[in-house]
């Protein structure tokens, strides 16, 4: 196994897209299969080492900084086992290391007919990242996030002992004991609390749900109660199209709404003929997302057409094509749906080849790396808001956004997955003076969420930086509990210490 002890040559994993700065390492490891992990873990917990796993640097948490010790690097763990289907269940699967990019995923099981839901924007993320943080994207609304789609985890604990998990087979018991299976033969039992959690999908801490399963423990752990290196990933069937489109809206209020309506389709039962308008994407931009997406330079929105002057906010949709099903009458669907709230044909842009698709896709993520250059030239962090709510708490968090960003009085940025009812937002503050205050602002926004039911964190995690999020997640109790369970699996504390809880 590969170890490397230059500092200059391993810089890049003492760093990731979180930008945080300080990441220092004695050693990083590049192991390759389960029992390099197993034997990494036994000795570093051994010598009290602490150990930092690093996937492929796209977090932005600070999740793979590391501060001293080992980085435990994935990279070379990048191998695809199988690809098949279940005979029982008649499911597809793929079965695959932590260093395998959602992007190469994607693409093995397309060849074979296949196709994997879960779509975190950043494609060149590791698949085992996505797993340590729960990702989930802009499919969500239909799909559900990363965890709706485990069937099966190998996991290698701090004491370096393997467990093979298959989901169904070991739950907490309803005194809290987890009993689970070692690949040795033999078992190990831990004492954990149960959590609620919020009616959402949720990237902020353990599932500690009564009754968990202990596959769904592993996932969104953040690499601080084991490390996943392998897992087998549950495929559909290869969709026989898809399409996209952007509506634009002249008020907020009207994209909303067609949002909402759009929503209560998708959900209702399939009706005669097979051809229900359904969404498996819904994503909102605000009036000052289409502002950066206009004065962006050409060809980086990977958009030729002029967004229509009167836009102030904006929707993104997709939809699935299946086998059966009549793209056109699909199609005409949503054109109906479009017009009969208001909006004229000559204000959508519709995409049906994949050329048009990609175009659409690279337009709408252009926001995100317009407002970070921006942030970046001045010299500012990165201040946005992963929050999302249940249906019944939108409404009363959307109040609360506009009353908020009114005090803020400087620039804003919304955009995202209004399908989940998870939008971020990006203050844009003019000067280092005005961080402190955005931040708290920030922070009243992750309360109101959680009064409505919801998380201080849908998609990103809490790493490193994100601490004072967890604390409104779940209170000084909850965290207590959740540092239990850490105690109980890590009792040296060796795994990504920071991440999660602060050192």
């Amino acid at each position: 196994m590969l170890k490397e002890t230059d500092p200059q040559r391993f810089q890049r994993f003492c760093e990731d897209a979180s930008g945080l700065p300080g990441g220092r390492a004695d050693a990083v490891a590049f192991p390759q299969t389960t029992a390099d992990v197993a034997d990494l873990l036994r000795e570093a917990n051994a010598r009290r080492t602490p150990v930092t796993i690093a996937g492929n640097g796209t977090g932005i948490t600070g999740a793979r900084v590391p501060f001293g010790g080992l980085v435990l690097a994935t990279e070379r763990m990048d191998r695809i086992f199988d690809i098949g289907i279940d005979l029982q269940t008649r499911e597809g699967y793929a079965i695959v290391q932590p260093g395998v990019t959602l992007a190469d995923l994607k693409d093995a099981v397309a060849k074979q007919g296949w196709h994997y839901m879960p779509d975190p924007t950043e494609t060149s993320c590791f698949l085992g990242a996505t797993l340590a943080t729960n990702a989930s994207g802009a499919r969500s609304f239909h799909w559900g996030p990363t965890r709706a789609h485990v069937r099966e985890l190998e996991v290698v604990l701090a004491s370096g002992d393997a467990v093979h998990l298959r989901r169904g087979q070991v739950q907490a018991a309803p005194d809290g004991t987890l009993t689970l299976p070692l690949a040795n033969g033999e078992t190990r039992r831990f004492q954990v609390s149960f959590l609620k959690q919020p009616a959402t999908k949720n990237a902020a801490g353990y599932y500690l749900e009564p009754g968990f399963d202990a596959v769904d423990l592993f996932i969104g752990q953040e690499g601080t109660l084991g490390v996943i290196t392998q897992v087998e990933v549950r495929l559909v069937p290869a969709p026989a199209g898809v399409f996209s489109g952007v509506v634009f809206f002249p008020r907020d209020s009207s994209a909303l709404e067609w949002v909402q309506s759009i929503k209560s389709k998708s959900r209702a039962p399939q009706g005669a003929g097979g051809n229900k308008l359904q969404a498996t994407a819904l994503e909102y931009l605000d009036a000052r997302s289409l502002d950066i997406l206009r004065t962006a330079a050409p060809g980086e929105g990977g958009r030729a057409a002029p967004l229509p002057s009167q836009a102030r906010a904006a929707t993104y949709f997709e939809q699935t094509v299946h086998a059966g099903q009549d793209e056109d009458a699909l199609l005409q669907n949503w054109l109906e749906s479009i017009e009969s709230h208001g909006i004229p044909a000559e204000h959508c842009w519709m995409a049906q080849d994949l050329r048009t698709r990609v175009q659409l896709q690279e337009w709408r993520h252009q926001i995100a790396a317009q407002i970070n250059e921006r942030l970046r030239r001045k010299g500012l962090p990165k201040i946005g808001t992963d929050l999302a709510v249940p249906d019944t708490g939108f409404a009363g968090l959307w109040a609360f956004y506009q009353k908020t960003l009114a005090e803020w009085g400087k620039e804003y940025a919304i955009f995202g997955h209004i399908g989940d009812n998870h939008l971020h937002i990006h203050f844009l503050p003019d000067s280092a003076e005005d961080v402190p205050r955005a931040q708290a602002l920030h922070l009243a926004m992750a309360a109101e969420a959680v009064r409505l039911g919801g998380t201080v964190s849908a998609e990103h995690g809490i790493g490193k930086i994100k601490h004072a999020l967890l604390d409104i997640q779940l209170g000084p109790d909850g965290v207590a509990a959740m540092r239990r369970v850490k105690k109980e699996f890590d009792p040296n504390g060796i795994l990504s210490p920071g991440n999660l809880f602060p050192l």
